[in-house]
């Protein structure tokens, strides 16, 4: 359970860091290429 929470925040701050990286206009490169990656 603690592992699925730490993957949680790990995941949530990877995804601000590629919007602050990115922009908005980036998070259509970006999403696309994580889909593709799982």
């Amino acid at each position: 359970m603690l592992g699925f929470i730490a993957l949680l925040v790990v995941v949530g701050c990877l995804a601000g860091l590629t919007t602050v990286l990115f922009g908005f206009g980036g998070g259509f490169v970006t999403v696309p290429a994580v889909y593709a990656a799982v």
